[in-house]
Formats: C-alpha cells, sequence, structure tokens
C-alpha cells in the first residue's frame, strides 16, 4: 500500500517539545511513557488530517507541518487560528456575486497594494457584472483585508490536504466507548469532530439493519429487472447463449441462496427442483426451457452483484468471533441478519450484553469493514484499553488487514499490541527533542529490535 505521508513535525508542543514523526510505511506503533504527548499529538493529526483547525485552539504548540507523498510541506500555525474571524463585507459579497467574481475580489483585496488602488480594482470588477453592491460593503472590505487573508490561508490550506490527503480520519481516544446501551450519539460533534465516540452498539445494530435492508431491496429491484428483461427476450424470441449457461455453471454453489434472496415466494418443492436441474447437470440440456436457464443465469447475476456486501459481513462476523469467549457471531446469507450467538445454550446474545472490550472490537471492525467504500486514516491511542494480552496481539494485525485502512498511528503503553510487528514499531521519545535551542536540526532515528529501546543521534 502507498505511503501517504513523509513526515509530520509540531513545533513547540507544550511550548517546548519539537516533534518530527517520520513513515517509511502506511503503518506506525509508537511506545509510549504517560507525559510524553502522545495523546496531543494524535489530536493535532486528527485535526489536521480532518481539515477541522478550530480543534487546535485549546492545544498548547506554536506550528505543525504534515509532508504528503510527492508534494510540499504544509505549514498551520497556532496564531492564524486562534480566534473566529468574520466579514460581514465579505460575507455580503458572497450571497451577490457568482464564486468566481468574487475570488477576483478577494485576490485584490489581500494583495500588498495601497487602500485606493484596490478599492479602484474591485470596483472595476464589479461592473462588469451589472450587479448592484454596496460602496460601503466595498470600503470594508478592504478594511477587513488581514481578516479575509487569513481566511483565504486556511481555506487554501484545507484544499492543498483535500489534494494529497484523500483519506478519512478515524480518531480512537481513551474514552471512546461509554458503557451505556443507551441511543448512539455515533460520531462525538464535539467542535465538528469525528471522534469515535458511542453509547452502547446501538450504531452498529442499525448500520447491520440498513445493509440487510438495502441488499432486500436490490434483490427485489433484480427480481423486476429480470422479469422485464425475460419479457423483452420472449418478445423477440429468447435463445439461451455460452455466457447464460456459464454463469450458471461457475456458481452451482450459489444456486440455492439466490432463489431464497429473489424469488422469495417459490415454493420449496420447486426450489428443490431447480437446484436437482442445476447440481446434475440436467439445466444444461437443450431440452430445458430456455426461459428458465436465461432467469437462473440473471438471478446468479444479480446475487454477484451483493457480494460486496456479502464478503463485508462475512469478514465482519468472522473477525468479531475471534475476539469472543464462549460466543460467536453469525451472518446467515439467507435471512441476511448478523446475530451472536452463546455456544453453550444455543441463545441469541444482545449486542448490549457484550463486555466492555467486546464491545470496542465489534464497534472498531463495524468501522472498518461496514463501510467499504471509504479509506481511513486511523489514529489509535492506546489500542490496548479493555483488551486481555491475547487480543492486544492480534488486534493491530486485523486492522491492518482491513482494506479501508489506509494509514494507521497507533500510540501505547503495551509491548503486547506490536507482536509480530517490530518492523513498523518504534519509540514515541526519539521523535520528541525538547531543547528550545536548535531545534530543527537534531531529531532521531529509531529502528526497534524487541524490547531493545536504543536510538542513535545523528
Amino acid at each position: 500500500m502507498q505511503n501517504v505521508i513523509e513526515y509530520f513535525d509540531i513545533e513547540k508542543l507544550h511550548g517546548h517539545k519539537n516533534v518530527r514523526i517520520t513513515f517509511d510505511s502506511p503503518y506506525k506503533i509508537l511506545l509510549s511513557e504517560n507525559g510524553q504527548g502522545k495523546t496531543t499529538i494524535l489530536k493535532i493529526m486528527d485535526a489536521i488530517f480532518s481539515k477541522n483547525f478550530k480543534k487546535l485552539r485549546s492545544i498548547n504548540f506554536e506550528s505543525a507541518t504534515i509532508k504528503l507523498t510527492g508534494r510540499p510541506p504544509i505549514s498551520i500555525k497556532k496564531d492564524n487560528i486562534a480566534y473566529d474571524y468574520d466579514s460581514k463585507a465579505l460575507n455580503y459579497l458572497s450571497r451577490k456575486l457568482p464564486p468566481d467574481v468574487l475570488t477576483k475580489i478577494i485576490d485584490v483585496a489581500t494583495k500588498p497594494i495601497p487602500t485606493t488602488i484596490a478599492r479602484r480594482e474591485i470596483n472595476k470588477i464589479i461592473e462588469t457584472t451589472g450587479i448592484t453592491i454596496s460602496l460601503m460593503a466595498v470600503r470594508e472590505l478592504i478594511e477587513d483585508r488581514d481578516v479575509i487573508a487569513i481566511n483565504k490561508e486556511c481555506s487554501d490550506l484545507i484544499k492543498e490536504i483535500d489534494d494529497g490527503f484523500p483519506l478519512e480520519s478515524l480518531y480512537l481516544p481513551t474514552y471512546r466507548r461509554i458503557e451505556d446501551d443507551g441511543l448512539s450519539i455515533g460520531i462525538s460533534q464535539e467542535l465538528g469532530g469525528k471522534e469515535l465516540i458511542q453509547f452502547g452498539l446501538t450504531d452498529v445494530e442499525k448500520k447491520l439493519e440498513g445493509m440487510r435492508n438495502n441488499v432486500l431491496e436490490s434483490s427485489k429491484e433484480s427480481m423486476a429487472r429480470i422479469n422485464s428483461e425475460i419479457l423483452t427476450r420472449l418478445v423477440n424470441g429468447l435463445k439461451v447463449n455460452a455466457d447464460d449457461l456459464a454463469i450458471i455453471n461457475e456458481n452451482k454453489d450459489k444456486i440455492s441462496i439466490a432463489l431464497s434472496r429473489v424469488a422469495t415466494t417459490l415454493s420449496t418443492t420447486d426450489k428443490k427442483k431447480i437446484i436437482t436441474l442445476v447440481e446434475s447437470g440436467e439445466i444444461f440440456q437443450s431440452k430445458t426451457d430456455p426461459s428458465l436457464v436465461y432467469f437462473l443465469s440473471k438471478m446468479v447475476m444479480a446475487f454477484l452483484d451483493q457480494r460486496n456486501s456479502d464478503q463485508a459481513l462475512e469478514k465482519f462476523s468472522e473477525l468479531c468471533s475471534k475476539y469472543f469467549v464462549n460466543k460467536v457471531m453469525i451472518y446467515d446469507q439467507i435471512s441476511l441478519k448478523t446475530e451472536i450467538i452463546c455456544k453453550e445454550t444455543g441463545n441469541e446474545i444482545k449486542f448490549g450484553e457484550l463486555s466492555s472490550g467486546e464491545k470496542q472490537v465489534v464497534s472498531l471492525f463495524s468501522k472498518l469493514l461496514l463501510e467499504p467504500e471509504k479509506k481511513f486514516a486511523l489514529l489509535f491511542d492506546e489500542p490496548e484499553l479493555s483488551l486481555s494480552v491475547e487480543w492486544q496481539q492480534k488486534i493491530l494485525h486485523d486492522v491492518i488487514s482491513c482494506n479501508s485502512c489506509a494509514f494507521l498511528i497507533a500510540m501505547t503503553h503495551s509491548p503486547f499490541i506490536f507482536t509480530d510487528l517490530s518492523q513498523y514499531t518504534s519509540d514515541l521519545q526519539y521523535y520528541i527533542n525538547r531543547s528550545t535551542e536548535n531545534q530543527s536540526t537534531n531529531f532521531y532515528t529509531y529502528e526497534f529490535n524487541g524490547f531493545d529501546t536504543m536510538g542513535e543521534e545523528f
């Protein structure tokens, strides 16, 4: 997987630390002691990845720089995002003028030219539109040029990050899931953030039900489309071609499930007849009604169109079950239901009845596996929380195995988290320079070797 970030710098973190974290792969695991600033570093990274600069205001630092692969460094200064900058004149012009005209006006307003010249050029631009604009608004716009310049700088930064960092930031703080099975708040709305802070597992259950309903609706639409296509072929003389036969032959094992989804009103007897025709090979003989062959081929194609959802739910159930004790998560391809079953009694267990560690696992993998259209930058603070030693040893392996995890940085206290992942593991200390003098050159490289935490300065 291509690495999207080369390095991430923070100047004057907590007033006296410089941090440079380098990335030679998409995955980084950092061992950290308490008080080193791991959580603050992740918060800064999340604010920048998510382009939510307001979240930086409460953090003590001077500036941060991200170097995206193949692009120039992007720097953000704390002073430029410390306050809300608003221009009534700019808001007024935004409502009155087309975006392209407004862009030209902003470019002139932020130029280091005398006020009179700037006002004259802006008036000329406005005249070409034929739109009547208050002269007072133009005068106030020039007076607000410093505010507008800062807003423009933030907008430019957002565009640069959007262009070079096509991932959705997913920050998992240490307080990521609250032990309450009340209504889910989904993703934290604090300062517009996207932190995975949720109550219970109601959100996961809704997501599973939504996927089930989507597949059922897709099956209904497929049935309607197949009927229409069959009528069209019958009117024009229905003939079975080699592709129709091949699609059935290559997917014999899927006929039963596909019939259960698409032909929901078909009797059990007729369903068995069709399955027998396919499994025996009789369906491929010339005496078979071509309309049946055509219907089955299209039905199988409709089923295959839903395989992405099936595979995601299968992997979700498989991964979650690895972290369960005396229970298993089962995805039923026919009913499209995902349930947790007690191995001892065979009874269903509600999602809200899972342990704290089990809930965290279910929540995490529901995000990574049940939203397959997304690619995430995962910022994981203390992934070991509420997990046994055995679970700690495999959690990041399973996270990395998810195609949606395109970038991972995990901060941990636990040596069990990076079992067999030493190639991605470093000590956070060796990316920190506490000196307030000569801060730009004295960084560390670090190669992890078992429990040896020696580093070399250069």
